[in-house]
């Protein structure tokens, strides 16, 4: 039999006596295990010694939330243990976002509509709705988005009837609906938006900081983003963007944020973007 080093206890520790309330250890001294602190910054201060794969550790402040550590033992390994009852809730949150149903959502594709059909500036009309404080301005900015790259879909897939380049065409175009493109993208804590890919981006961020960039710039694409934070998170992203009305530096846990993005021209200092995050 192989020795095993370190201090030999040859009977169980306890009390001593049932009457005895005391306790007779502290598991956050102990390596592996269960651990319970108040705070994330005490999860992420656990001593290497303390640590092992697959060990717990609940924090009780603003997370409220159990911890355990998967495929290594850095801060990075902690995932969020999370129950099949939340998973459906977070599937069904999804699928409700996702949903374009009722009478708001068609309100707002025919009031961008309008707006890009009398060629305003949705930007500036943005901005002036906001200063009224109206949130209603960001989203009709994000349809006008989606509904100007609808009829570029439309003239595109109009099988034969109208060409591509150099075709005009006449008359009214009816398009009821337009589904885009839904990229599910591998938190990676840098971003890379493809202008020239999905027309939408989901990321779930595990960690406490995401930053965006782009390529493929070119006039009149667009990107719209859903980012679902797992845990309070910085946000930044390409410092050539220009934003209407600001943009956030930090995303609340599990509030979900989304922004979109809009190119007018081949460089990032012509990408025009706005936000909204849930209260």
């Amino acid at each position: 039999m192989a020795q095993i080093p370190g201090t030999v206890i040859a009977a169980q520790i306890t009390t001593g006596d049932t009457a005895n309330t005391f306790s007779i250890g502290d598991t956050n001294q102990m390596q592996g295990g269960h651990q319970s602190v108040a705070f994330l910054e005490e999860r992420d201060a656990i001593t290497d010694d303390r640590r092992r794969e697959g060990m717990t550790c609940w924090v009780a402040g603003t997370t409220a939330m159990l911890y355990r550590l998967v495929g290594g033992t850095d801060n990075a390994s902690w995932r969020e243990v999370v129950y099949a009852g939340t998973l459906a809730q977070a599937a069904y949150d999804l699928a409700s976002i996702g949903t374009n149903v009722g009478t708001n959502a068609y309100d707002l594709a025919q009031f961008a509509y309008n707006l890009a059909a009398i060629g305003t500036n949705v930007g500036t009309n943005a901005y002036n709705l906001a200063t009224t404080g109206s949130n209603m301005a960001w989203v009709a900015l994000s349809t006008a988005w989606v509904g100007t790259l609808a009829a570029s879909v439309a003239q595109a897939t109009a099988d034969g009837k109208v060409d591509r380049i150099g075709d005009t065409m006449t008359g009214t175009l009816t398009c009821p609906n337009v589904f885009l493109g839904v990229d599910q993208m591998i938190y990676a804590g840098t971003e890379m938006l493809d202008f020239a890919g999905a027309g939408y981006r989901v990321v779930t961020a595990t960690g406490t900081t995401i930053h965006f960039t782009g390529s493929n710039y070119g006039l009149g694409r667009s990107v719209t983003v859903e980012i679902i934070p797992s845990v309070q998170t910085t946000f930044s992203a390409d410092g050539s963007w220009r934003w209407i009305g600001g943009v956030p530096s930090s995303l609340a846990q599990s509030k979900i944020t989304v922004f979109s993005l809009t190119s007018f021209g081949s460089t990032g200092a012509d990408v025009v973007g706005a936000y909204l995050s849930e209260s």
